[in-house]
């Protein structure tokens, strides 16, 4: 009887050993082949976490989000695998194909999100639809460390800044110290206090929904529970900003702030989100009572008879498969670079005089042009025997990658400033460029793209016609046209826009024997 309770442990060591050595190693190539895929991806989130501090909490986001997996094992251990071939593979090829889309198109964010489709995606093909419904959290979790919450937040801005600015003012009435609010502005006998948008306190409370939404799963029963400790932490964090905004005020109106805006100014920002913190942890401790925790962190076995057997043979030839495709795919993306298209000319040919316009060579305005990265540029200034004078610029790219883009975000927020209007141009075409005035730096800027033979103003539709031009033909190339004229005086506006107008006229006709269709 010794020998065969024996010999029953070791069979049963055996088997374990074969279970988590084939899962382990199966999971290793799994993760290896997703880490590939998705390399450049994790290189621009890893950067904007470091360099962002609204994001900065991203690095917390995937341990939190594999800890949320950890305390299932358990529950994850008695689910038989149950692979949907069907909606999993479509899933999992909706996700790259979004991947491609993103790289294609420039626009980072479809990348970051065709991470979530690519994994829900992954689970439901490789372990079914049970696996799908107990992971579906932890996998949704990682949209926190992605930067798709600005689309909301910029929408919150300025009604939490008029909530501080005037609750804040009140609190300072309330001390005895004269406050009067104009808007977002807190005028005060000796400074006036803008409660600008980085003081909105908007951007904390993104980072204390992150925080409360695992510490709710883990701790609280029931969905009212969950929505009531984040609504109150959301609360609670909100209120705490209307404090700091009334302690900056009092620290002013004393004259003992220091520097508005060093250290002491960080410090009282961050208070915001840990006074949100407090009110999650001090929630949990109210809303658990006398509920039993949602979430089991035991380590008892699972009953023996539901415990896994060993893969089988077609589990392990999916993950393969699955790990095959994912690598193919990140080969492309990685590797794969669209035909390079050189200019017709070098801009340097571009005539030094074009109609009543002479020119000379000039350093790019950075503040527009910036470090595009492009791969040939043309920056001259012109000017007329009558005094009027334009700065031009051209930005011209044979390919592009990442870090290398023509319509970027930072263009994006230049077109956020820009009105359209039409510029009438040779042969009584009229082409629509954006306007740019800038009365800080006193200059007017007019800007368009020209692709493919073509004239676009609008961000998206260039972002458009590049993502076909890219599917489809495998060409990227394109150019940013600049015309930009000083403001002397605000009502300087009228004529710098009539010459940069007429500027526009001659060279246009002009920019299709150097830029390719």
């Amino acid at each position: 009887m010794k020998l065969t309770s024996k010999s029953v442990i070791l069979a049963n060591a055996k088997e374990n050993f074969l279970i988590n050595g084939q899962i382990l190693g199966l999971a290793g190539l799994l993760i290896f082949a997703l880490a590939f895929c998705y390399a450049q991806v994790f290189v621009t989130l890893v950067r904007l976490w470091w360099n962002n501090d609204i994001y900065s909490y991203g690095f917390l986001i995937p341990w939190i989000s594999l800890y949320l997996v950890w305390v299932q094992r358990e529950k994850l251990r008695v689910i038989a695998p149950a692979p949907d071939l069907l909606k999993g593979g479509l899933l999992l090829l909706a996700g790259l194909m979004i991947l491609a889309l993103g790289q294609a198109s420039g626009i980072a964010l479809l990348e970051e999100l065709s991470l979530i489709v690519t994994l829900a995606g992954g689970v439901l093909l490789l372990l079914g639809k049970g696996f799908l419904y107990r992971l579906w959290l932890p996998i949704a979790y990682l949209l926190f460390m992605i930067p798709v919450w600005g689309f909301i937040t910029e929408r919150l801005h300025l009604p939490f800044q008029l909530f501080s600015a005037n609750l804040g003012t009140k609190l300072l009435q309330f001390g005895g110290i004269p406050a009067y609010r104009n808007g977002i502005y807190i005028e005060l006998p000796n400074i006036i206090l803008e409660v600008a948008n980085a003081c909105s306190g908007v951007n904390y409370l993104i980072a204390v929904v992150a925080i409360g939404i695992p510490m709710a799963n883990l701790f609280l029963n029931g969905w009212w529970r969950k929505a009531v400790l984040i609504g109150f932490s959301v609360t609670i964090a909100a209120f705490s900003n209307v404090l700091r905004v009334a302690l900056i005020g009092t620290l002013s109106y004393y004259g003992i702030a220091g520097d508005l805006h060093g250290p002491l100014h960080i410090l009282q920002g961050l208070s915001v989100s840990m006074i949100g913190y407090g009110a999650i942890f001090a929630g949990v401790w109210f809303l658990s009572h006398p509920a039993a925790p949602a979430a089991s962190f035991g380590n008892a076995p699972a009953p023996e008879s539901r415990r896994l057997s060993i893969l089988k043979q077609e589990t392990i030839y999916l993950g393969l498969s699955v790990c095959a495709i994912l690598l193919l795919a990140g080969g492309y993306l990685h590797f794969y670079q669209g035909s390079s298209v050189p200019l017709k000319r070098s801009l340097g040919d571009f005539p030094v005089q074009v109609g009543g316009w002479i020119g000379k060579e000039t350093s790019p305005d950075d503040s527009f042009s910036g470090n595009f990265g492009v791969d040939q540029e043309l920056s001259r200034s012109y000017r007329t025997i009558f005094g009027e004078s334009v700065r031009f610029y051209i930005g011209y790219y044979e390919y592009q990658d990442h870090g290398k883009e023509l319509v970027h975000y930072k263009m994006l927020e230049l077109h956020r400033k820009s009105e359209k209007i039409k510029v009438g141009v040779e042969g009584g075409n009229v082409i629509e460029v954006n306007r740019v005035v800038d009365e800080n730096a006193k200059k007017v800027t007019f800007f368009w793209y020209h692709l493919y033979g073509s004239d676009v103003a609008d961000w998206y539709q260039a972002k458009k016609e590049m993502t076909i031009q890219s599917l489809f033909r495998g060409r990227t190339h394109g150019a940013v046209v600049m015309v930009t004229a000083d403001l002397s005086h605000p009502e300087d506006l009228k004529k710098a826009s009539a010459h940069s107008a007429s500027f526009i006229e001659v060279i246009r006709p002009l920019l299709p024997k150097f830029l390719p269709q």
